[in-house]
């Protein structure tokens, strides 16, 4: 689940949702799934968070982002019977697409996107690296 821009987005057809907030139940490609994230996530909020704690000497970059790391290797490792779904959305990827929001929001300044085919608009402009890539956990 998701909710870092304007709209909340559970991408799960497993999660239970009550009948009455069915309606945020969104079906998107696989590849999109994991670049909601890293767009949202990691580009649009946690690389100016970084550049805010870096720019005030609390955090290094490298440390910022081997923290968020850590994290997401932490709750991994909190949820082994997700292993196939973390295997198969590798947010440790070495790349991750560039998608252009700013485009959708000059396009439509009203809705970002179409909520029922939230992946459909997508712009992509090339490829980002993952920041949090270089930390990727060893597996045993």
């Amino acid at each position: 689940m998701k909710d870092t821009a304007e709209e909340v987005a559970v991408m799960s057809a497993d999660a239970e949702l009550p009948a009455e907030v069915e309606r945020i139940r969104v079906e998107v490609p696989d590849e999109a799934r994991v670049l909601s994230l890293s767009t949202d996530v990691f580009d649009c909020f946690l690389r100016f968070l970084n550049g805010i704690l870096a720019g005030e000497g609390t955090l290094s970059e490298t440390g910022f982002w081997r923290t968020v790391a850590a994290c997401v290797a932490d709750y991994q490792a909190s949820a082994p019977h997700l292993a196939d779904r973390f295997a198969r959305d590798d947010l440790f990827a070495e790349r991750f697409a560039l998608s252009c929001l700013n485009h959708l929001q000059l396009r439509d300044n009203r809705q970002r996107g179409d909520l029922e085919d939230p992946a459909g608009g997508l712009q992509l402009a090339g490829t980002l690296e993952n920041p949090i890539a270089p930390f990727r956990p060893r597996t045993v």
